[in-house]
């Protein structure tokens, strides 16, 4: 491979450009070849590219480095112009340069057949420093020789298969573990179907055109079976030859037939499995004057006669230096052995010139792109050089570059290897970034959008770039981008995700997704995780796991709310698919599942099978979470191919061990190519490896953010209390990084002097809240004060970012140093002569501003106010007519004080809203505000399909469909094919699911499959519709050919009883593409049918429902004491009883004058509401003007929480939260806070709890509440402040509820049962008196499991009675939290045969299973457990390991030697069972060389064959052999 590489450098490098004296520019150029053919360029396709002077004997053409004959047809002999052209023979590309993808040349399946282009490509170059000696010459003609008439040749044909892509043999003793090598392995690649024995090859020649009756052929067969085969070759009835194929071989068979005899082979073996690459095979023709190629096998002087004018004759005998043979008296002579007769050449129209260029050996971060990417690739690479990136040497190549220098143009991923192999000793590690999509590369040669799409190749089949860079000290990483703004968009992110000033706790946290199909298989995959989250711990980041509650295929859980608030790491452990997870987190673009994520960026890890597959057409979920636009991923690891447990825990757990060591510095392709050090020869374990793929940048540093302390200031955190002689300051602090012991300083700065430190001396871990003391100073009463927290001002901690280390508050007055006391906010006035009154004591000037417009374009009044204390200025309003104003107090840089008012002539006093401005702030409900206009929001459904129906191929397939302009489903099939697909929309069209089992493939969750097959005794479609809510709407399409004429009477009864119009849909025509569509219970129906196979269909509805409630609620206007009267002003009111004004809940119904009846005095309690009401509302009353007269109150409020938090039984819910006073006026008399636990209305605790006194806006955090709830249900806490109602200006914020859920625990328990440390097959044989161990496991481990929860029946005969075990019996017993180990030692179990029933519970009663866990032992005397000899021990040249008493099925062993520092040197996998028990060793490691004399250790494991995982491990044995070779 050396050799090769080399040899590649030295041509390209030969023939790229001109010599360096040389003052013009002549680029290499490409010539695409795709026939085998005499080809031509002409000077006017040159001359764009050579526009200087040309002159013949410069110019050179290459193929694959080897340089072929040009014959140049010129007006001057020395120079190329206009009218002269090239001719030279070309050949298209026949994939014999694909052998050095292979370990050797035998092992490639199809040297006949590319495996990615029929074109290939030659070099053409303009070289002045050297003259070309390669040119088609006239063949010399000697007429003494003695030239023989030749009247016949040999003509060549062959046929290709490639009508199958063979992966090659399964890497597993097991043919249904579909588990392939990513590198190309023997006999990998293109060929025929399989021949097998009952499917026998027969190949047929026939239609020859023969002059004789012998045929030579050259078949090549290749070996799909893993053990050898024999084939005969058999002509008529007789056989002619045999051939015995190895596994995996690729053989050339010749030999010779008499067409009399038969025109067909038939190819047959006995249990075969093969395929045919190709077929050549030639015979004797008449030689004919005619276009095409002959050959003779012997270079004879030989005539041949010539009558036609047209035609010219070349002898291609030597390809790459043909000579043209002139006809003489009509006559050809030749010594030649191939000659080629052609008429017309094929044209060359387009070249491509050269990119100039040399490989950066010293660059450290590689891009390679497509052209069609470079510009964003340009800017990835600026920003990786820059300090903020990294200061990378970054270079930036295309995958055309690396063809052109690293395999002479041709398309392969050989160019790429060479690429990566360059600098393969450098120590330091190199990053390597794809840019662009890439496509399974055996459908990439053969459909024209996937190889559109492989922009970027990757390395094999199972896809995965992850081989481009084991072995070589790299790291790779992908953006499966297609377009220049997807690759911007995603630096977008990692630019704000590696900005120093991006910090939150969550980085310091990961989410553990644990998914499964069934009880123990969610047990293990917890185990798993469980294990894995002990190793980030261990550097005190914090792990949450979430677990599937049920057993369906798929199970929703939206994580939107852990992903926005930040996490730094998620990762799944489950089932998984191209777009889709078992624990199914959904697509990040999708603005349904609210991702808004923006800056906090996780790293997605899936331990699953497809999840990393983006070469295929179908939208990938890991895709679309790295390129969503400001949310999702920053990068997203995961397999592309079938991945079992044990290999992919074995993957992680070494992932995480390389994440989370040290400083937590590492890069995620650090990490990973320090994973990919591990030289795995178990088949799981290898292919994992080589198939977890990262797509992302892999320089990316995860948790550098906190591989140092971050101690920061909690943003908008600080506030001030004032008291009588002092300030007290509350400040809440967080550490974003890692926990530090040292002590750090916390200083205060008042108007930039140091007046106060403290030392913050405990560990920082997360956050906490800092609560500063300080007396008053009397210089501050009349200044204003700039309050300027810092941490850490002495430098003590190294911190990742020491930017936030402040946190400031300005402008702070101890007094009311500026007010406006009149008018007051919304006020309105009823005198045009307005005193504008008010205070400062600020010793800055103010300037005080008038307008009657709100963005204060046209100011009317203005002051200057410089003097401290009262202020008062008239202002006459000039206005004749309702007129509001907006008044704001600035300073030089900043707004400090605005507001508004309003004057209508000779009114009452009071508050009110009538502009634009003012009714921005209105909150609504169905109605907006649009402009300067109120309107009703309708709701609509617009529906539309691109649907698919009958005869349609499902390769040329792409339908969609899009609700509400939301895309649902696209670029992937929703299988089966030939299936009814459905969605369900609640009332507020919003999708879910009715049936979760029938989710549907790679579409989003919410789309259901109704194939008949899928659901076992029902219809999946009469379920679904009988399932439906009235309000519900239902969609429903066919997918390919939907036959309706099976479906049931009962099918078409519901369908009608929803609307539908059976009669049209009996009517369609088999295979008619529809779209139906109706709201159960409201007769809103969608009836469409397509009027072709393929039909874009779509149709919307307007909705207004008959009872639809419409209200506007303005902001709190002031915290009134009283109300006096509240008005109105409506325009175009319908009827006045449709409308209704809500005060303190009453309702007061609009008269005909627009005006209310008079209030009672009455404090206002809540929002003041407008209603509208009634279905014949078509538009939105115009609101003119809204206002209420009142007074000011104090305002408790409680923290508002709309959470549900999620606990299970004995889990301990811990909630905290703050009581303030949001108003300007004080609570002086003491009150209280009232606590209650409510459960289907019963208050099951209640507790009150005094509280002092409020000033203006005072706020105080209330203790902890602490909480474990026994039982499973729904709980909700209920907090409020003054219960007793003490004069307050608003009750409505005084409560607040937290909704619990604790969860049932409905899944069950998973046992294992074990007799003397083994799992026991019924009826094996045990010695007297053996070990009953059983342990279990419970989902929930908030509580404990008792001995209690296990119950052990023991019989001695069939037909006993069960008898309870002795509890005297059970010798061990551990109870922990979610697990019991219980040990059960035998006393009477001395023959015959024992019955053993299990029943095991978990604390709520969930059983195991609904039947006893039964087995049956037989006790036998002469029994004896499975043993173990090692002989002979020591070793001098060979030892074996004889298992003894094994039973009669068979047994997976792995034996395992270690050296005495523990590192693995050998290990050996074969099945053993009751004849076949012996495993051997001759000393030797895993390569073959000889281990010195020493002291090792074996560890032997025996596993049950049927299952891999690690439950049903059988036996372990371990031991010491010694090594003494002499």
């Amino acid at each position: 491979m050396k050799k090769i590489i080399f040899l590649s450098l030295l041509l390209v490098s030969k023939i790229g450009i001109c010599v360096a004296q040389t003052t013009t520019y002549y680029p290499s150029l490409s010539v695409s070849v795709a026939q085998t053919a005499v080809h031509r360029i002409h000077y006017e396709t040159l001359q764009s590219f050579w526009p200087y002077l040309i002159e013949n004997q410069y110019i050179h053409l290459y193929r694959q480095g080897k340089e072929v004959a040009l014959e140049i047809h010129s007006k001057n002999d020395s120079y190329f112009t206009s009218g002269d052209y090239l001719l030279f023979w070309g050949k298209s590309n026949d994939g014999t340069t694909d052998s050095s993808l292979y370990e050797s040349a035998q092992a490639q399946a199809n040297p006949s057949y590319s495996l990615f282009s029929y074109t290939a490509t030659y070099v053409l170059t303009y070289e002045p420093s050297q003259k070309s000696v390669f040119r088609i010459r006239t063949e010399r003609q000697n007429l003494e020789d003695n030239y023989r008439l030749c009247l016949t040749a040999r003509k060549e044909q062959i046929q290709v298969f490639s009508d199958n892509y063979f992966a090659g043999l399964v890497l597993t003793p097991f043919d249904n573990e579909k588990i392939w090598d990513s590198n190309y392995q023997k006999a990998e690649g293109w060929m025929s179907k399989s021949f097998t024995e009952n499917s026998p090859a027969r190949l047929i020649f026939s239609a020859l055109d023969t002059e004789g009756d012998t045929l030579k052929f050259n078949i090549r067969l290749v070996s799909q079976k893993r053990t050898t085969q024999v084939l005969e070759i058999i002509q008529g009835s007789q056989v002619i030859s045999t051939i015995e194929l190895q596994p995996a071989e690729c053989k050339d068979i010749s030999g010779n037939i008499l067409l009399s005899k038969g025109k067909e082979l038939e190819i047959k073996g006995k249990a075969s499995l093969f395929a045919i690459a190709s077929v050549k095979y030639d015979y004797a023709c008449t030689l004919e004057p005619k276009e095409g190629q002959y050959f003779w096998k012997e270079p004879l002087p030989k005539k041949i006669p010539m009558n036609s004018q047209s035609l010219k004759v070349w002898n291609i005998s030597n390809e790459f230096f043909p000579k043209n043979i002139p006809q003489f008296r009509d006559t050809l002579f030749t010594t030649g052995t191939q000659m080629v007769f052609w008429e017309k050449p094929v044209e060359i129209t387009s070249l491509s010139p050269i990119r100039d260029w040399q490989p950066d050996t010293l660059a450290n971060f590689l891009i390679v792109t497509h052209e069609n990417l470079r510009e964003s690739a340009q800017q990835y690479a600026t920003y990786r050089s820059s300090q903020a990136g990294g200061a990378y040497r970054c270079e930036v190549v295309t995958s055309r570059m690396l063809y052109d220098y690293f395999n002479h143009g041709d398309k392969s991923t050989l160019a790429f290897q060479r690429y990566f192999s360059i600098s393969k000793n450098q120590k330091n590690p190199i990053a390597i970034l794809l840019i662009g999509t890439g496509a399974y590369p055996q459908i990439a040669r053969k459909s024209v959008s996937a190889y559109a799409r492989d922009l970027v190749p990757t390395n094999g089949y199972p896809c995965s770039d992850t081989p481009f860079a084991m072995g070589i000290n790299r790291s790779i990483g992908r953006i499966p981008a297609e377009t220049n703004a997807e690759v911007e968009a995603y630096l977008k992110k990692v630019i704000a995700f590696e900005k120093v000033e991006n910090t939150y706790i969550g980085r310091k946290q990961l989410l553990h997704l644990s998914g499964g199909r069934y009880g123990i298989e969610q047990t293990l995959f917890r185990n798993y995780l469980d294990s894995l989250a002990n190793i980030p711990q261990e550097k005190g980041l914090v792990v949450r796991t979430i677990g599937k509650q049920t057993d369906a295929y798929v199970e929703v859980r939206n994580v939107a709310e852990e992903v926005n608030q930040g996490i730094g790491m998620i990762t799944l452990f489950g089932h998984s698919a191209i777009g889709q997870l078992d624990l199914d987190i959904g697509f990040a673009s999708n603005p349904d599942l609210g991702y808004q994520n923006q800056e906090k960026y996780p790293f997605v890890l899936v331990n699953g099978c497809d999840a990393g597959d983006f070469f295929t057409e179908k939208k990938a979920l890991s895709t679309d979470w790295l390129l969503s636009h400001d949310r999702g991923a920053i990068a997203f690891m995961a397999h592309t191919h079938l991945a079992y447990p044990n290999s992919l825990y074995a993957f992680s757990k070494s992932f995480y061990q390389q994440l989370f060591q040290g400083e937590l510095s590492q890069t995620l392709g650090e990490a990973h190519a320090q994973v990919l050090k591990h030289e795995a020869t178990d088949p799981y374990l290898k292919t994992t490896l080589q198939q977890f793929t990262l797509q992302g940048d892999p320089a990316i540093r995860l948790f550098k953010a906190i591989a140092l302390p971050d101690i920061a200031f909690v943003k908008n955190s600080l506030s001030i209390d004032f008291q009588q002689d002092s300030l007290r300051i509350n400040v809440s602090i967080v550490n974003y990084g890692k926990a530090n012991q040292v002590p750090f300083s916390i200083h205060l700065f008042v108007n930039q002097q140091d007046i106060f430190q403290q030392l913050y001396e405990k560990t920082l871990v997360n956050t906490d809240v800092i609560s500063l003391k300080i007396p008053l100073n009397s210089a501050w009463q009349n200044d204003t004060l700039n309050l300027r927290l810092s941490l850490d001002d002495e430098g003590v901690l190294k911190e990742v970012n020491t930017k936030n280390n402040d946190i400031e508050l300005r402008d702070i007055h101890l007094k009311k140093s500026l007010a406006l006391y009149y008018p007051s906010n919304w006020a309105i006035v009823s005198s045009p002569e307005i005193w504008l009154e008010g205070n400062k004591t600020l010793l800055a000037p103010v300037q005080l501003q008038l307008a009657d417009n709100s963005d204060f374009k046209s100011i009317i009044f203005q002051k200057t106010i410089t003097k401290q204390g009262v202020f008062r200025y008239l202002f006459k309003s000039i206005a004749k007519d309702t007129t509001t104003y907006y008044w704001r107090m600035i300073t030089s840089d900043s707004v400090l004080l605005n507001g508004t008012f309003t004057y209508i002539p000779n009114s009452p006093l009071g508050w009110i809203q009538r502009t634009s401005a003012h009714f921005q702030t209105i909150k609504t409900s169905g109605m907006i505000w649009d402009k300067s206009t109120w309107k009703l929001q309708p709701d609509t459904l617009k529906i539309a399909l691109y649907v698919p129906g009958a005869d349609i191929s499902q390769s040329n397939y792409l339908g969609w469909v899009k609700v509400n302009e939301q895309q649902w489903m696209g670029n992937g099939l929703c299988y089966p094919w030939s299936s009814l697909n459905a969605i369900t929309l609640d009332a507020q069209l919003k999708p879910y699911l009715i049936l979760p089992q029938l989710s549907c493939g790679n579409s989003p969750y919410w789309i259901q499959n109704l194939n008949e097959n899928l659901l076992v005794g029902e219809n999946p479609l009469l379920t679904y519709l009988q399932q439906l809510k009235v309000g519900d709407w239902l969609i429903l399409w066919p997918h390919g050919r939907v036959s309706t004429q099976n479906w049931s009477g009962e099918i078409w009864t519901s369908l009608q009883n929803l609307g539908f119009s059976i009669a049209k849909i009996k009517a369609l025509p088999l295979g008619t593409p529809f779209l139906l569509a109706v709201q159960k219970g409201k007769q809103n129906v969608i009836e469409k049918f397509g009027k072709s196979a393929i039909s874009a269909i779509s149709d919307t509805l307007y909705l207004l429902p008959e009872t639809q409630n419409w209200e506007m609620t303005p902001p709190q206007m002031g915290a009134l004491e009283d109300a006096k009267q509240v008005f109105t002003d409506f325009q175009s009111l319908e009827k006045p009883s449709n409308y209704e004004l809500n005060i303190n809940d009453a309702s007061y119904t609009l008269q005909e004058n627009l005006t209310f009846q008079p209030l009672s005095t009455q404090r206002l309690l809540t929002p003041i509401q407008v209603k509208f009401r009634g279905k014949q509302v078509k538009q939105a009353s115009q609101l003119r003007r809204w206002g209420v007269l009142g007074k000011p109150y104090a305002d408790l409020a409680i923290e508002a929480s709309t959470d549900t938090h999620e606990v299970e039984i004995g889990q301990t819910l811990n909630i905290r939260r703050y009581i303030y006073n949001s108003s300007d006026s004080p609570l002086s008399d003491t009150t209280s806070l009232h606590w209650q636990i409510i459960q289907n209305g019963e208050i099951l605790e209640s507790q009150q709890e005094p509280l002092s006194s409020f000033v203006a806006h005072d706020s105080i955090a209330l203790p902890v509440f602490s909480k474990a709830f026994e039982q499973a249900g729904d709980y909700v806490l209920r907090f409020v402040v003054n219960p007793s109602r003490k004069h307050e200006a608003n009750f409505s914020n005084n409560s607040t509820q937290v909704l619990v859920n604790v969860k049932q625990d409905n899944i069950a328990p998973t046992m294992l049962v074990q007799v003397n440390g083994r799992i026991a097959q019924n009826f094996e044989h045990f010695s007297p008196n053996p070990t009953l161990e059983i342990q279990l496991w419970d989902n929930n481990r908030f509580v404990f499991l008792r001995k209690e929860n296990v119950e052990i029946l023991i019989k001695h005969c069939q037909a006993c009675a069960w008898v309870a075990g002795n509890n005297s019996n059970i010798t061990a017993i551990t109870e922990e939290k979610g697990k019991l180990s219980l040990t059960y030692q035998a006393t009477d179990w001395l023959k015959d045969t024992v019955w053993i029933a299990i029943n095991a519970s978990d604390r709520v009663g969930a059983k195991v299973s609904t039947k006893a866990y039964q087995m049956q032992v037989v006790i036998d005397e002469k029994a004896t457990p499975v043993q173990l000899k090692v002989l002979p021990n020591p070793l001098h040249t060979w030892t074996r390991w004889s298992i003894e008493n094994l039973p009669e099925h068979d047994y997976w062993a792995s034996c395992q030697i270690f050296d005495v520092s523990g590192k693995k040197v050998y290990e050996v996998q074969q099945i053993v069972n009751a004849t076949e028990k012996e495993i051997f060793w001759d000393g030797r490691n895993q390569e073959g060389n000889f281990l010195p004399n020493a002291l090792y250790f074996y560890k032997l494991t025996l596993q049950n064959k049927e299952s891999k995982d690690s439950l049903s491990i059988a036996d372990t044995f371990t031991g010491k052999i010694v090594l003494e070779r002499k």
